[in-house]
């Protein structure tokens, strides 16, 4: 990995190193001691940089309450109430409406910050099912793999044909770092809320409908594309975020490895960030 630019002090890259090793370890050996320690030393590493503060500690107490109590429950009528809690309180991290979240700028549009990681190492710890044997990664990497490149595929030369992107090759500034970020922080968390958290419960509690997991598919992905409204620069990206969502979703459901999901929704933003440009509208 590249050297941290000046404006990444050293205490922010121990931040979101730690962080990063805190996901990864899920799949190493999903101990809560483990993870749980190294999201700790996170966070304390992000209070004495300032990229958390105490209010954004307290929130992530409660956030993290909320998660365990949710496990603990097996009431039909309080997992509703807490899911529905879940995904809303959820809303208030993609918004930037809590106190507490400073992000950092790193470069040119390069940001890191707590909240979306936060917001997918909770489900990804404590209620979705995690590759460990050889036979399952060899359907990610085959199955997976080839589905996610067929739908990406599919969606750029939808874009293109749309004027919503154009071709413009590119190594992004600090690439490694951003890479890195975007599989842990961003692809794995995204998808460890979205598809094995409210998609997943949702397929449940739609599991006597018919066409019920269908059903749970579109409603996670309108749930997705609204989490991203202030990020969407026109109506057309939002479009193809709600496709996007819908691709992660179809291949989870597919596949049915959390993986495949985390693995398409990295390599669209690694193509997009390194091939493609959005198209300047007026």
């Amino acid at each position: 990995m590249e050297m941290p630019s000046p404006t990444l002090s050293l205490t922010a890259f121990l931040a979101f190193s730690c962080l990063c090793l805190a996901f990864l370890s899920l799949w190493l050996r999903r101990d809560l001691k483990i993870w749980l320690t190294l999201l700790g030393f996170s966070l304390l590493f992000g209070l004495f940089e300032e990229n958390i503060q105490w209010q954004g500690v307290l929130i992530t107490f409660v956030w993290a309450f909320l998660w365990f109590y949710y496990t603990k429950n097996q009431k039909f009528t309080v997992q509703i109430f807490l899911f529905l809690l879940l995904v809303i309180f959820s809303f208030g991290f993609k918004f930037h409406l809590f106190p507490g979240f400073p992000r950092t700028l790193i470069g040119s549009k390069f940001f890191l910050g707590f909240e979306t990681p936060l917001l997918g190492i909770f489900p990804l710890a404590l209620l979705v099912p995690l590759a460990t044997k050889s036979r399952a990664w060899k359907e990610v990497f085959s199955k997976g793999l080839l589905l996610s490149l067929c739908g990406i595929a599919l969606m750029a030369l939808l874009a293109i044909a749309r004027n919503t992107v154009h071709l413009e090759f590119k190594i992004p500034t600090f690439a490694p770092i951003r890479y890195t970020t975007h599989l842990f922080l961003i692809a794995a968390a995204e998808e460890g809320f979205y598809r094995g958290f409210v998609q997943e419960q949702l397929t449940q509690f739609f599991s006597k409908i018919p066409l019920g997991k269908w059903g749970a598919l579109f409603v996670s992905s309108l749930i997705f594309a609204a989490a991203h409204l202030f990020w969407s620069p026109n109506l057309a990206i939002l479009g193809f975020t709600l496709l996007a969502g819908l691709l992660y979703g179809w291949i989870y459901l597919v596949t049915k490895r959390i993986e495949s999901a985390i693995l398409c929704h990295f390599l669209l933003n690694f193509f997009h960030m390194t091939f493609f440009n959005y198209t300047q509208t007026t």
